[in-house]
């Protein structure tokens, strides 16, 4: 599954094979690779830390799924909405916040 985190993309990947590059597991040749062993839940932090200035990190594990689920258990959860806003000649407002374009939206 590929989360999208401080703009930057992540995706958890099941262990194949030692030494995979992105390319290897299916994802292109644009992704770092970061295997972690069993026991390691990376923090926000260390996916940071990992993807560097790069903008797509693959986290190689086994147990992916159970991983990434820790993963997100980590984070606050916060209630929020927003949606697409049309006029009538079919124009999408789209707002700019911190340098990235994105649609309105807004805590609940």
């Amino acid at each position: 599954m590929r989360i999208f985190f401080e703009n930057k993309f992540f995706e958890f990947v099941e262990k194949p094979l030692t030494g995979a590059s992105g390319a290897d597991l299916g994802l292109g040749a644009n992704w770092a690779v970061w295997e972690i062993d069993d026991q390691t839940v990376p923090s926000p932090e260390a996916l940071l830390e990992a993807v560097g200035c790069g903008d797509r990190l693959a986290v190689v594990c086994r147990g992916a799924a159970d991983r990434l689920e820790q993963f997100c258990n980590q984070m606050v959860i916060v209630r929020a909405a927003g949606g697409v806003v049309e006029n009538t000649p079919g124009d999408i407002l789209i707002m700019t916040r911190k340098g990235w374009y994105d649609l309105p939206k807004g805590h609940i």
